[in-house]
């Protein structure tokens, strides 16, 4: 009777036990034993549901699936900064002779973050694991 190899089991992927296949821990951003792909990444679409809030629900939950973790981490750096800096806005528009201009660029910074909202959600529910600039790096680097 021949033995199988014990790495014919793995199947390919770096994040996997090359004896049982399953994933390894660690936030490798393997699927977790028991969830499948339309789950993980419905959890990344919710981690931005409700912005930062989500986010900060998704970080606190979720432990071992690195995908979930680091669009939670990625709300919580974009849509907390965005929403700080519209908070700013909304409070400069009272400026005397400037604060019309603080309000056009408030109401800009609204429209990109709907677009942003939309777009991440979408690249989340693709199974994507989109980097914005400064926030996805931020998110990658605490995943």
């Amino acid at each position: 009777m021949d033995s199988p190899d014990r790495g014919t089991t793995n199947s390919g992927d770096p994040g996997t036990c090359e004896v049982s296949g399953a994933p390894l821990e660690g936030g490798s951003g393997e699927i977790r034993p028991g969830r499948s792909a339309g789950v993980r990444n419905m959890g990344g679409v919710l981690s931005y549901l409700f912005g930062w809030v989500t986010g900060l629900l998704f970080v606190a939950v979720e432990r071992q699936d690195g995908f979930v973790r680091f669009h939670a981490l990625q709300s919580i750096a974009a849509f907390g900064g965005l929403t700080i800096a519209i908070g700013l806005l909304i409070v400069l528009t009272n400026v005397p002779y400037v604060g019309a201009v603080f309000g056009i660029v408030g109401t800009f910074a609204l429209f990109v973050g709907l677009v942003l909202w939309v777009f991440l959600m979408y690249k989340a529910y693709q199974g994507e694991r989109y980097k914005l600039p400064v926030a996805g790096d931020w998110a990658d680097k605490h995943a």
